[in-house]
């Protein structure tokens, strides 16, 4: 969890009840969570490292869990800060899901949560196109005609949201 949310939220008390505070390596860390489609693949994730120890010889591993697969799931400390590594979630996940991350060791060094997503909800949704001062019209056109029929048909299969453009 990024260190600058104690500065910036405004409730960092709030923000804690949230996040479920455990404590790694004697510090507070506050586990992120990330939400996905069933069957969904390529989530990049971005690894920072925090250490103040000889990082040449450890290693990092995202514990196995039914339904998501890590890519790479193993990987030298070394070699891990700012690593992207692939998230792909291969069946819907009926609870919120857990992944420890754990050292050469076999101590948990880091973990992260996935939102439960079998459950899908139908949304209606609509895009609509506001008149207004010159700036607003040119952004507002920016905006729409890089929504293509393409596009909007694929996120309607993706995520079950009904579409409807009114001009």
């Amino acid at each position: 969890m990024r260190k600058d949310y104690k500065e910036t939220c405004l409730s960092y008390e709030e923000l804690k009840k949230v996040y479920q505070p455990t404590a790694l390596t004697n510090q507070e860390y506050l586990i992120p969570w990330i939400s996905m489609f069933p069957n969904q693949m390529g989530v990049k994730l971005r690894i920072e490292v925090e250490t103040k120890e000889d990082i040449n010889t450890d290693t990092i591993e995202f514990k196995s869990v039914d339904g998501i697969k890590f890519t790479p799931n193993k990987f030298s400390l070394s070699e891990a800060q700012n690593k992207e590594v692939i998230v792909e979630c291969n069946k819907p996940l009926i609870v919120d899901t857990i992944v420890e991350i754990i050292n050469q060791e076999e101590v948990v060094v880091g973990k992260v949560c996935f939102y439960a997503n079998h459950n899908l909800n139908t949304l209606k949704v609509k895009f609509l196109r506001l008149k207004g001062n010159e700036k607003d019209n040119t952004y507002n056109e920016k905006v729409f005609n890089q929504m293509t029929l393409e596009w909007m048909n694929e996120l309607k299969k993706n995520s079950r949201i009904n579409i409807l453009i009114k001009h």
